[in-house]
């Protein structure tokens, strides 16, 4: 069992903009965090995980809220459902037993951060909304200090 990496199960169509399609996948990176913090919060007996995910579950709460208020902002439909590799790996994640829970919950984590940093890295150089771009390129440091926070714990974890 493994985790999916980004894969791009949504394309531009008539229908979907290009703005739609950054917002679909930011909204869905961030709600598997979400996801993947209560399941860590719920399941982890490690004192440093938990901590880590109620951080995590505050940042990334909020930050959902900012991604739904840009988009309203711009008259731009969020759809809220998770991308299929999301929801692929939140539910590999719950299946993974409690001693392998931990290390999995990290690397998920570090592999969603890693995925937000190039969507929001992606949006400058693509033809999305400019304001799109300019929130973006002020999440890049909230994100990989998130992904740092990450990788000091994955060196905690035996």
């Amino acid at each position: 069992m493994s985790f999916q990496a980004c894969e791009k199960d949504v394309f531009p169509t008539e229908t979907t903009s290009k703005n739609e399609l950054f917002i679909r996948e930011l909204y869905s990176n961030n709600r598997v965090k979400i996801l993947a913090a209560e399941a860590a919060i719920d399941k982890s007996t490690n004192a440093d995980v938990i901590n880590f995910s109620n951080e995590l579950l505050k940042f990334h709460n909020e930050l959902e809220v900012e991604i739904l208020l840009l988009a309203a902002s711009k008259s731009v439909f969020t759809n809220k459902e998770l991308l299929n590799y999301h929801r692929n790996n939140i539910n590999l994640l719950y299946n993974y037993p409690n001693t392998e829970f931990n290390k999995q919950f990290v690397f998920l984590i570090r592999l969603s951060q890693v995925e937000a940093l190039e969507i929001l890295t992606e949006a400058d150089a693509n033809d999305i909304d400019d304001d799109f771009k300019l929130w973006g390129l002020e999440q890049l440091p909230k994100i990989a200090q998130k992904l740092d926070e990450a990788e000091i714990l994955a060196a905690k974890i035996p």
